[in-house]
């Protein structure tokens, strides 16, 4: 966050989803003012940020329609210079 955010220290319901957690710091938080006490609560792929890599990584890849449309437009646009290509020779070597 760009600017400081001030940090509750009230207790969760134990099935709040760690996303709405109002009282976390992730790695890389500074403390800008005041103290704090950090507790290790999960750590590797059972963080929130580790479920969310493990669910992107879970996930089929699925092309997209401005995929298609690029692939699509490259094979027209090849065909055309090959073809060209081709018909430049011929008639370079008749001529």
């Amino acid at each position: 966050e760009p600017d400081d955010i001030e940090m509750k220290t009230k207790e969760m319901a134990v099935d709040t989803s760690p996303q709405d957690f109002n009282n976390t710091c992730f790695f890389g938080t500074n403390v800008t003012k005041g103290s704090g006490v950090g507790i290790v609560s999960r750590i590797g792929d059972h963080t929130f940020m580790g479920m969310v890599a493990l669910l992107t990584m879970n996930t089929k890849a699925e092309e997209t329609p401005i995929s298609k449309e690029i692939k699509h437009f490259i094979m027209i646009v090849s065909a055309v210079a090959m073809i060209l290509g081709v018909g430049f020779f011929i008639v370079g070597v008749f001529l």
